[in-house]
């Protein structure tokens, strides 16, 4: 195995994501002693993630990050590519580290250096059958709120 080889399986790539942007950057190494931070790359537009992952990774990349809203889409569309993605537990990866410079391109690299330390958590990333029904759950929880809500505003104004 050359060194050309190995260097290319342990490239990290940390995302932060957000509603319309990501902020990305790219560490390569095993672990957190041996990992050289290679780019960074701030507010890329969400849209064009499909064109930006074909351009800047590799297949043997991992890009990681952080649990939340858009997280697991952003998943399923690297995965759709051919990249290996990984969504870690946000609690764990907020407990590490406290920087005073804080901004996007900061927590993509805490993100990546979280994940190459060991020390997050991965979250289970539900298929496609799960999601749909979460998502049938969800608009039914919303209906019975909703309905609830009508029901006791109807009674009051009757009582009054």
């Amino acid at each position: 195995m050359t060194k050309k080889t190995v260097q290319a399986r342990s490239r990290v790539i940390g995302v932060d994501i957000h509603p319309s942007c990501f902020s990305a950057s790219a560490f390569s190494g095993k672990n957190i002693q041996e990992s050289k931070h290679l780019w960074s790359h701030d507010k890329v537009d969400m849209d064009r993630l499909p064109s930006w992952a074909k351009r800047h990774l590799q297949a043997s990349d991992i890009v990681v990050m952080e649990s939340g809203n858009s997280s697991f889409e952003c998943c399923k569309v690297l995965r759709e590519l051919g990249y290996r993605s990984v969504v870690l537990e946000s609690y764990s990866v907020g407990r590490i580290g406290d920087s005073h410079l804080k901004n996007d391109i900061v927590d993509s690299m805490k993100i990546a250096q979280v994940y190459l330390s060991g020390l997050a958590k991965e979250v289970w990333q539900p298929d496609e059958a799960c999601r749909e029904r979460r998502e049938v759950l969800a608009i039914y929880q919303r209906a019975t709120r909703d309905s609830s809500r009508t029901q006791n505003r109807l009674s009051g104004w009757a009582t009054q």
